[in-house]
């Protein structure tokens, strides 16, 4: 696979992620806070939301690597699609971000000083990863 072409997946992965979390977001949470289903969830069950995180994507994760260790070299899922348990994956560690990010109270896009993306390997200079 070209590296053109798994970027094209990826950008539809992405925008289709964006979509479903926006259609279920809405289902699950309501319209005023989009953590509404993990907070209610986390007291319901004296846990904490990043506890009930944990259990939500663990069904999806679970389903995944079954599937995997099913037929390790073309994984099908027999519930879902793969596709779809990868899309509510990715949806998840979103999520996870977004807890992050009220919790902490800071934008990790938001920093005190200017970073340098590399221009070999698109990575902050500061991170130590380049290609």
């Amino acid at each position: 696979m070209t590296l053109e072409t798994r970027q094209s997946i990826l950008s539809q992965l992405f925008s289709e992620c964006l979509a479903t979390s926006e259609v279920k977001g809405a289902a699950y949470a309501g319209s005023k806070d989009a953590l509404a289903n993990f907070k209610k969830t986390a007291e319901r069950l004296n846990m904490s939301m990043f506890e009930v995180w944990a259990v939500f994507i663990d069904k999806h994760l679970s389903a995944i690597f079954n599937a995997i260790a099913d037929n390790p070299d073309n994984p099908i899922e027999k519930t879902e699609s793969l596709h779809g348990r990868i899309v509510d994956a990715i949806v998840y560690l979103g999520i996870l971000e977004s807890m992050s990010v009220e919790v902490n109270q800071k934008d990790p896009w938001t920093v005190d000083s200017p970073q340098i993306i590399c221009s070999n390997c698109h990575f902050l200079k500061s991170s130590g990863v380049c290609l």
